[in-house]
Order: structure tokens, then sequence, then C-alpha cells
């Protein structure tokens, strides 16, 4: 799977549902992008996007495929799930994830099965391509 510039603002989108974007959460992203392969211009459209708060309504103008959506959706299910605890806004922010990416319940279902099993993952901050290894985690499963 390669992951595009739009999968990336999209993420950076999920980075702001907490009203926020930590340092660390800029670099890991960036960082991803990076060593994912993208261009100096499509880095700059991930730092803006990690610089003002990105709505997650915005990403229904993005250029996203069935897998990216899938992978938005997964890679969003696992970070409100990483602490052990899903709180009301997340567990709504999810939901509308979910709705402007479009999925079915039965696509749902799948990429929450898949990043259930991404459960005790952790992100390498020392090796960003790591967030291709969730890509290939969440979409690589028979």
């Amino acid at each position: 799977m390669e992951l595009t510039k739009d999968v990336f603002v999209a993420l950076a989108a999920l980075a702001w549902v907490d009203g926020s974007v930590a340092p660390e959460e800029v670099d890991a992203l960036l960082g991803a992008a990076a060593a994912s392969g993208l261009m100096p211009d499509e880095l700059d459209a991930v730092e803006d996007a990690l610089r003002t708060p990105v709505p997650l309504e915005r990403l229904e103008d993005l250029d996203l495929e069935g897998e990216d959506r899938l992978f938005i959706y997964g890679v969003g299910l696992w970070l409100v799930r990483a602490d052990g605890i899903v709180t009301e806004d997340e567990s709504e922010a999810v939901g509308r994830l979910a709705q402007v990416l479009q999925l079915s319940p039965e696509e749902r279902t799948l990429a929450s099965s898949m990043a259930a099993g991404l459960a005790g993952f952790e992100l390498d901050e020392e090796d960003p391509r790591s967030v291709s290894s969730i890509a290939r985690g969440l979409l690589d499963r028979p």
C-alpha cells in the first residue's frame, strides 16, 4: 500500500480530534510522510494540516481509495484504543470518521477486527517507517 499525501492529511485530521497536536505527533507524522517518499510540496501540505486544525469533514475532499479509507479508520480505532480507555468524545469522533469516509457496516467491522489485531503494537518514534508496518498489519491480513 502506498501512503499518499491525502492519507497523511487525513491522519493529521485525526491528530486534531482532541483539540491539539503534540510536537511528538508532528515529528512522527512528518517523519513517516518523508519515509513514505512524499515530495517536498506534499510534505508542505501535511505540515500545513498539522499546523492548523483540520476538521474530519475535510476528508470528504481528499482523494482516498478504498484501502486508504480502511487504513485511516483502522488507525483511528487503534489510536483511540491505545490507552485502554475509549472516551465518549473519542467514540463520537470515530463514528464521525466512519461517516465521512463513507464506510459500510461491513467495512467498519473489517477495519475494527484488523485494528484489534494491532493491540499492543507501538509506533517506533525512532523509525517513522513503522507507519508502513501499521498499514501492512491492517491491510495484508487474509
